[in-house]
């Protein structure tokens, strides 16, 4: 592959990580609060978009909470490695890159 195709890849994949994060803006609603007992907090599950050597990883944030990424290559959270890169965030948007991988290989986030 050469530079100007790899750069073209590289540039489609941010550029389908932030029309996600904008339609997540859009549409996510408002947060329901917790009402109580027998009503348990909801989990996010990440969206996450494939690159050149990348995943690309968004859910919806909620206001006073810190996350972290966890990821491996077997599905087994105990063999999983913290993610060391910034996650950015909006007012209900969280994200980040993970970088540095193997197209070859699955990862677990």
């Amino acid at each position: 592959m050469n530079r100007n195709a790899a750069l073209c890849k590289r540039l489609d994949t941010l550029r389908s990580f932030s029309i996600f994060l904008l339609a997540v803006l859009i549409f996510s609603g408002c947060p329901q609060p917790h009402d109580g007992p027998g009503r348990e907090a909801q989990v996010p599950i990440p969206s996450v978009i494939r690159g050149d050597g990348l995943l690309s990883v968004g859910w919806a944030a909620e206001a006073g909470v810190e996350y972290e990424v966890w990821y491996g290559t077997v599905n087994n959270s105990a063999a999983a490695g913290k993610w060391a890169g910034s996650i950015s965030r909006s007012s209900s948007v969280a994200g980040t890159t993970i970088t540095g991988l193997s197209n070859t290989e699955t990862y677990y986030i």
